[in-house]
């Protein structure tokens, strides 16, 4: 399993990378100020795990803890590939 967090997911180059990672092999982790639902039913039709957080990350007071709260979700096993970080500036 590959765990991808991918941040600026809500629409643009963030919202393409995730429609283009959704897969079943995959555990996406998306972050925004805003909800994509369209990401989450796509992922939920293909099979792929999916968490969503919205969060606005020029609030940097609270990145640890939206980063602690985002390792909770990720069931790490031996046999997992890796953990990709997708950061993309804002527009």
């Amino acid at each position: 399993m590959k765990h991808i967090i991918i941040t600026g997911t809500s629409r643009g180059i963030g919202e393409a990378l995730a429609n283009q990672l959704l897969d079943k092999n995959h555990h996406l982790i998306c972050i925004s100020r805003t909800t994509n639902q369209q990401i989450i039913d796509q992922a939920q039709m293909r099979n792929c795990r999916i968490d969503y957080f919205n969060y606005d990350l020029t609030n940097i007071g609270g990145i640890d803890q939206l980063f602690i709260d985002i390792f909770r979700h990720l069931e790490v096993c031996s046999n997992d590939e890796a953990i990709y970080l997708i950061n993309m500036p804002p527009c």
